[in-house]
């Protein structure tokens, strides 16, 4: 599948999806699709960036258990 004009490609790791909250709930993958759908009329930065702070909201105070790495490319 090719990338059309406009598109953003979003990569992570596990570290995104499984971050928990105070009651151990996921972050899961549908909290990620609408925060890419939010942003993406933003570009590529903008997921990202909104993408931590959603996660780091979500999670509260609890510590991250494993790394987050989040990747985006945009073909324009």
């Amino acid at each position: 599948m090719a990338m059309e004009s406009g598109d953003i490609l979003l990569l992570y790791t596990d570290g995104v999806d499984e971050a928990t909250d105070h009651k151990g709930l996921l972050f899961g993958v549908e909290r990620i699709k609408e925060t890419l759908a939010e942003a993406a009329p933003d570009g590529p930065q903008a997921v990202v960036n909104l993408l931590c702070d959603t996660v780091n909201r979500f999670k509260g105070g609890e510590p991250q258990a494993d790394d987050i790495t989040i990747v985006t490319v945009a073909r324009k």
